[in-house]
């Protein structure tokens, strides 16, 4: 399969900085995306969440740009996946579909009464909404002059709210720029040194509620809401941010050739104890091998992973 970018055709003030639009979840479109994603003039668009007058089912008349999927010249290691030998089917996408809406309702459905409970001590920790929305980037499936390609999409994912209104994104760009580079000495100056994972635990910008919801994965469940509406799957490799897929490499990319997913490969086999080239390596793995089977063992897998708190943080 090949990869496409594709991007609504929508408006934002061109005169602001690139960094200024990325703290607030924007994409310029006339920034050069290195390596994997490279775009021309309008390729990517203002995609801020909650832009007035903003229709999220509404994309515009967009654009395709291909993305390479070339071989990785950074190293020798052969791919899990190769896109010429994808042999995931439409009955396995069917199938996996079904699978995301009738879990996704019966999970829903029995933490509906511990919802307003998380509600309330959110808006009693700090002031700001309960939910929080973010602007990140998908892989979904279409269909492209009679063949299956995975095209790169702006959505809007949803949290509860961990952190203090109005908190900059500059501490987890910096973060993500040395997690990405395989720098070990920043992530580790960043990250606790008691956590022993890769996570950006020592982070100002979380509330005392935040801790507590991101420990035990809480925070994650508003995506359920994502899962139903088809932006993301229950299983799936987690969804970038934009400034985080500026970064990627040729093979950095190819981990987005699949819906993205609530839990995953990578959340079961280590999750934030795992540095960024395992991750990739992990989120691979599990396209190489996607089954229905699969999806399932990794969702029973996640509940130990959840309840122990492995790699959260």
């Amino acid at each position: 399969m090949s990869f496409y970018l594709l991007a609504s055709d929508l408006r934002h003030p061109r005169s602001r900085k690139f960094d200024e639009l990325l703290s607030e979840g924007d994409i310029q479109d006339d920034v050069r995306l290195p390596h994997a994603v490279r775009c021309s003039s309008r390729a990517l668009q203002n995609v801020r969440e909650g832009a007035a007058g903003r229709k999220d089912d509404a994309m515009g008349q967009a654009q395709t740009i291909s993305l390479r999927a070339t071989a990785d010249t950074r190293t020798s290691k052969p791919h899990a996946w190769d896109p010429a030998l994808d042999r995931r089917t439409t009955t396995y996408f069917v199938g996996k579909r079904l699978i995301d809406v009738l879990l996704a309702l019966l999970v829903g459905l029995s933490i509906a009464l511990v919802v307003p409970l998380i509600a309330l001590a959110i808006k009693l920790d700090s002031a700001g909404p309960i939910i929080f929305k973010q602007q990140r980037l998908r892989g979904r499936r279409v269909r492209r002059d009679g063949a299956w390609v995975w095209s790169l999409e702006p959505f809007t994912f949803y949290k509860f709210r961990t952190m203090t209104v109005g908190a900059p994104s500059a501490i987890h760009q910096k973060y993500m720029r040395a997690y990405i580079a395989g720098d070990a000495r920043t992530t580790s100056q960043m990250a606790s040194a008691a956590s022993g994972t890769y996570k950006l635990t020592a982070d100002p910008r979380i509330t005392r509620v935040g801790r507590i919801l991101r420990k035990l994965s809480i925070d994650e469940l508003p995506q359920l809401w994502n899962v139903l509406i088809g932006d993301m799957s229950l299983v799936g490799p987690r969804p970038p941010l934009p400034y985080e897929v500026e970064l990627y490499d040729d093979r950095h990319v190819r981990r987005m050739a699949s819906a993205s997913g609530l839990t995953g490969w990578w959340q079961v086999n280590g999750r934030c104890e795992t540095n960024f080239e395992e991750m990739v390596e992990l989120d691979l793995d599990y396209i190489a091998q996607s089954s229905l089977w699969l999806d399932l063992k990794i969702l029973v897998r996640t509940i130990p992973t959840v309840l122990t708190g492995r790699g959260a943080g």
